[in-house]
């Protein structure tokens, strides 16, 4: 018996920083627990030549309440879909949340592992819950970010 579903797959490919800047002071003393502040977005978008496979950025600045520890990453995670991606379902909010809800908790393991390897206290940049944003947010177009500030 058919329901009314439609259902897509999609899974994850690539995983890639295309984007890297890391400034922070030289020390061995331990500080404190810092505080800091983070601000994150992504956008979706679609490979014009093959409308199977799609990409989300990401981009994350974390500043510390001294501004003595500040990071820029880009991310990229490359999806492949079971079939092409129309514009009605790049806007769809399967499209608008899963991926993105799939992609960033890569880039939480890889903040995670480059402050704790530069030798600051490692930060753990909080789950995001795509669809509450996207309720907030409304659908992107392509190549339009979804900006998200995020206290931690």
């Amino acid at each position: 018996m058919k329901t009314g579903t439609i259902t897509h797959s999609i899974k994850p490919i690539r995983f890639q920083i295309t984007d890297l800047q890391l400034n922070t002071p030289f020390t061995t003393k331990k500080k404190a627990k810092e505080k800091f502040g983070l601000k994150i977005g992504h956008t979706i978008q679609v490979d014009p030549e093959n409308r199977k496979y799609f990409m989300v950025d990401f981009f994350a600045d974390i500043v510390n309440i001294e501004q003595t520890v500040q990071i820029h990453v880009k991310f990229r995670t490359l999806f492949l879909a079971d079939k092409e991606i129309t514009d009605s379902l790049l806007q769809s909010p399967f499209m608008q949340q899963s991926p993105p809800a799939i992609a960033f908790p890569y880039l939480r393991a890889f903040i995670l592992t480059l402050s704790s390897n530069v030798g600051i206290d490692p930060i753990i940049l909080p789950p995001v819950n795509f669809t509450k944003i996207k309720e907030v947010c409304l659908p992107s177009k392509p190549g339009v970010e979804n900006n998200h500030i995020l206290q931690k």
